[in-house]
């Protein structure tokens, strides 16, 4: 803590409060900061190994019993996940996270439904072959205004594999 709060205290004139995703997160103040040390610390082999960490905890703070159950109780986990498992090369395990009907439900009750649309240009492999980012795209204005009916609608909406899927989903539960 008191080394916080030394590091804090010097670093200040170059750090400001922002919110993202319903939480106060440190940023640069300064973009030239922000690229300079994204230089230094997030690039090459070492950069990668940096996004798996961070992807890793953002996965236990948006899924906490790690059974891919994805909680909203963390919006930030849930949405800053996919841009470092992009970054940390991730691409396969990406589109599983994407086309996972539990995950997209959360980011839905998380209320960031235009920003998961924008989580799959991070792979465009995944946006081209998902009905699921197709389906999103379709709903995303009822699915802000509404964020509990991400179910509701695919049950509804969805192709013949999705109803199946959210059966199959309902009927374990």
């Amino acid at each position: 803590v008191v080394i916080w709060s030394r590091l804090r205290f010097d670093l200040a004139p170059y750090l400001a409060e922002k919110r993202i995703g319903g939480v106060t997160a440190l940023v640069f103040q300064h973009d030239q900061i922000r690229v300079v040390a994204a230089e230094e610390y997030l690039t090459g082999e070492q950069g990668l190994q940096r996004h798996k960490s961070i992807a890793a905890y953002f996965r236990r703070r948006a899924d906490p019993k790690g059974n891919q159950t994805w909680m909203p109780i963390d919006p930030r986990g849930l949405t800053e996940l996919p841009f470092h498992m992009a970054r940390a090369g991730e691409r396969d395990e990406l589109i599983d996270l994407l086309d996972s009907i539990a995950y997209l439900n959360a980011r839905c009750d998380a209320k960031s439904v235009y920003e998961l649309l924008d989580d799959y240009a991070l792979n465009p492999d995944a946006r081209e072959r998902s009905d699921y980012y197709r389906f999103v795209r379709r709903n995303a204005q009822r699915l802000t205004r509404y964020h509990n009916l991400f179910f509701s609608l695919l049950a509804l909406e969805g192709t013949a594999e999705q109803q199946a899927q959210v059966t199959e989903l309902v009927d374990s539960e």
